[in-house]
């Protein structure tokens, strides 16, 4: 009599199999994906301990944190180009140029941007890591 459906070997089988992959997905291989993964041609750095999607979400953040500062430049721009040449006091100026408050932080440490008004421009994130951005 045949008997339809899986038996508990080949469950098990599937299981073990299923977490494997997982356990890949999240570590890479212990041996070949030290501190960097190239995925899609762009390289992901690591720190010990992180998984690759926490390293992809991390990185993910500082290329928000790099368009949130240009964003910010450019409505500099467009102030001082509407105001004969004045930039503003402070960055919370910048509503009228379409900037809301959170375009003004770091996504990453949700610590806001620095501005000095002194040097034209001059706006940049204190986070570590974000210095030449």
């Amino acid at each position: 009599m045949k008997r339809k459906g899986m038996s508990l070997i080949s469950l098990l089988i599937s299981v073990v199999s299923i977490c494997g992959m997982m356990l890949f997905f999240f570590y890479g291989l212990p041996g070949i994906m030290k501190s960097s993964t190239s995925m899609g041609g762009a390289e992901l750095k690591r720190q010990p301990g992180e998984t690759i999607p926490e390293a992809a979400m991390n990185q993910a953040r500082g290329v928000q944190c790099m368009q949130n500062l240009r964003n910010v430049r450019l409505a500099l721009q467009m102030f001082r180009d509407s105001n004969d040449g004045q930039l503003p006091a402070s960055l919370s100026e910048l509503s009228t140029q379409g900037v809301t408050s959170d375009i003004l932080s770091c996504p990453v440490s949700h610590q806001p941007y620095s501005y000095d008004p002194a040097a034209k421009n001059k706006v940049f994130c204190t986070t570590p890591g974000h210095e030449n951005f």
